[in-house]
């Protein structure tokens, strides 16, 4: 089987964004907390109106929906300073640099 040069380095070009975890996340989306706590499993939810014991949440975090390019969903708050943290469904932090980045790169580049 032959190969071309262009597709050799499409192929390597591919191979390396997988293991350099680029190109993970497929799409975002904003929404508030109560949109991001949908995602989650219901005995992670902590600021639901049908929680018995709470009133509103008011956040100043933005809130995102951060699709994986594997159909993961997971969740991006972002706060006034422009850190960022990224949870799981069951309100676990993600410890991904490169992620982290990513998901902030692709906000950026929706605010333009």
């Amino acid at each position: 089987m032959k190969i071309t040069k262009a597709k050799l380095k499409q192929i390597i070009k591919e191979e390396l964004g997988k293991v350099l975890n680029e190109g993970m996340v497929a799409s975002i989306e904003k929404t508030d907390v109560y949109g991001a706590e949908k995602l989650m499993d219901p005995m992670h939810r902590s600021h639901s109106y049908t929680h018995p014991s709470l009133q509103p949440f008011v956040s100043d975090d933005e809130t995102f929906i951060v699709t994986l390019t594997d159909g993961t969903k997971i969740i991006a708050l972002r706060d006034n300073s422009g850190d960022i943290s990224l949870l799981d469904t069951d309100d676990r932090e993600i410890d991904n640099e490169a992620l982290e980045q990513e998901v902030l790169n692709m906000i950026k580049g929706k605010e333009l």
